[in-house]
């Protein structure tokens, strides 16, 4: 049976946030509507474009970015500049197919600091 990316996500971040010293909480992004009047509405972005469905920092600081995907699902061209910018700032940016997968990646990255 293959995940879906909601139960990757969800399962990827009561994992992650059991490492002793990771922060992590999902971080929702696209655009949304604002109500300003009866009949008037206003486009606000949510986030930034790309940026990982579950952020926080590592135990030394770290800031960390963690992509879910399903078996099939791809990386889109937005995702692959905020995956470029944060690993260029010194940042960890994880893509994970399972909550094992991001558990593994995550303790990888405090032990190689």
């Amino acid at each position: 049976m293959t995940l879906s990316e909601a139960v990757i996500q969800h399962d990827t971040l009561l994992a992650v946030s059991a490492i002793p010293g990771v922060v992590v909480w999902r971080a929702n992004s696209g655009k949304a509507w604002v109500k300003l009047s009866e009949h008037r509405y206003r486009p606000i972005q949510v986030n930034i474009p790309g940026c990982p469905d579950i952020i926080g920092w590592l135990p030394d600081g770290r800031f960390l970015g963690i992509e879910a995907k399903s078996a099939t699902g791809r990386i889109r061209v937005e995702q692959r500049v905020f995956w470029a910018n944060l690993v260029g700032a010194g940042g960890v940016y994880l893509v994970a197919r399972s909550a094992d997968e991001a558990v593994d990646a995550v303790h990888k990255a405090i032990e190689c600091g």
